[in-house]
């Protein structure tokens, strides 16, 4: 947990109370319409054909809450591969990261997430596949629900930067208040299925 830095108007901790996990990563906005706060963590070039994005997380309080985001940037020796997505409260929709580095609807991505209710925590599990060695998504699943998002292209960028990143993030959609998230596990592996 303390090799993730803060990237963004927030702040980025560690948060020892919640969640069957433990310890957490904390990431807290900053007041204001639009505001986002991002944990960042690099890692070396990745050699695999297929990535695999394991998360899980807990979002407190969503009445400021715009949104929450998990990127992947994988640096394959020559390359690196932008992925992402992203669940907007509005619409309780998932998004991903297109070859312009904009968010699109995935196609049946509605998902109602359960938020923090004041007598419960909800943690709910990601689980993003990317083919990086083809450019291209293969799915999101969610708390068990598989999106297809199959030969969907990815962004590339010829860049010199032998790291990947993968950022956590979270936009406040309030002019005086914050919004949270916590993440007790992340995993960044290769895939098995091919």
């Amino acid at each position: 947990l303390l090799k993730w830095r803060s990237i963004g108007s927030g702040s980025v901790g560690r948060y020892t109370q919640y969640g069957p996990h433990g310890a957490c990563i904390y990431i807290l906005s900053a007041a204001g319409v639009g505001e986002v706060a991002t944990a960042q963590r690099s890692y070396g070039p990745s050699q695999e054909k297929k990535t695999e994005f394991i998360c899980d997380f807990w979002v407190p309080y969503s009445t400021y809450l715009y949104s929450i985001g998990f990127t992947l940037a994988v640096y394959d020796g020559s390359q690196v591969v932008l992925c992402g997505v992203n669940w907007l409260k509005a619409g309780t929709k998932w998004r991903y990261l297109d070859v312009n580095e904009a968010l699109q609807d995935i196609t049946n991505g509605v998902q109602n997430l359960q938020i923090y209710d004041l007598t419960q925590e909800y943690w709910h599990r990601i689980q993003l596949v990317a083919d990086i060695a083809n450019r291209k998504y293969d799915f999101l699943m969610c708390d068990g629900r598989i999106m297809p998002l199959k030969d969907i292209a990815m962004m590339t960028d010829d860049v010199d930067d032998v790291y990947g990143n993968i950022s956590l993030s979270v936009q406040n959609n309030h002019a005086s208040n914050v919004s949270e998230l916590y993440v007790g596990y992340v995993r960044l592996s290769g895939y098995p299925g091919v």
